[in-house]
């Protein structure tokens, strides 16, 4: 997978360039007659992008209604937090009502929720059979073909999606969804699309945004072997990688 970093000193234009190329590949998917299948990341940054995209599919719906009258727009989450439903740590509670404009072309894919957030170990049952699901789904819904745009955003330990350095069994999965039981950021349980599902891409566009991101960035750059992103990398020799940046090494 080719690699190309974009900087650009406003990270509003980097969510809006990520954004309108996301909507240019569901265009390209529907003109094939298949629904799009779209990745979109958690975060202030998933937000804003869930956002913009929500008003190009919006204004296409309103001024090219016939694109819609079949083709629909699955929309999947690149990780989620195994928590109650009602939790605000869960990543669609935050992304969901900036899509509410467009959710008519939408068709959703929520992970399953944790009936109990006061004992993490007493859900792991539950986040396995989660885990298992949602990998059912993607299964299922990708038959044939991969993901038309993944949006995914770049930690400051260099995690992306809950794929974090030094786990290899998440990282080093071959399905399409993985549980995560042990995360080193909070809430421990968590599942996430794997690297393998990832990659599965036509584009991918990586956001490195914001001061701690500079060191993560740097490595990608470099092809660190040990950076998540670079074996994000490893298992696609098809589609394009954008780095997106706002950060410049001094």
């Amino acid at each position: 997978m080719n690699l190309q970093t974009v900087y650009d000193a406003s990270a509003d234009r980097l969510i809006e360039l990520a954004a309108k190329n996301t909507f240019i590949a569901i265009t390209a998917r529907f003109a094939t007659d298949q629904d799009a299948n779209i990745v979109l990341t958690g975060g202030r940054t998933g937000a804003k992008i869930a956002a913009a995209l929500a008003t190009e599919i919006s204004d296409a719906a309103t001024n090219f209604p016939e694109q819609f009258i079949k083709r629909r727009i699955h929309i999947w989450f690149s990780d989620e937090r195994f928590v109650s439903a009602n939790n605000p740590d869960r990543t669609d509670l935050a992304i969901l009502p900036e899509l509410e404009k467009c959710k008519d072309q939408l068709v959703i894919h929520r992970v399953a929720s944790a009936s109990d957030d006061s004992n993490p170990e007493k859900i792991k049952p539950e986040l396995i059979a989660a885990a298992q699901s949602y990998d059912q789904e993607l299964a299922k819904s990708l038959i044939g073909s991969g993901f038309d745009s993944v949006i995914l955003s770049l930690g400051e330990d260099g995690h992306v999606a809950s794929s974090f350095p030094g786990q290899d069994e998440v990282l080093n999965s071959k399905g399409f969804a993985a549980p995560v039981s042990a995360s080193p950021k909070p809430p421990p349980n968590r599942v996430t699309l794997t690297l393998h599902a990832l990659s599965n891409s036509a584009q991918i566009f990586v956001f490195g945004v914001g001061a701690g991101k500079l060191e993560p960035v740097k490595a990608v750059q470099a092809e660190d072997a040990r950076a998540v992103v670079t074996k994000l990398r490893q298992n696609s020799t098809r589609g394009h990688m954008f780095l997106l940046t706002d950060q410049k090494d001094k």
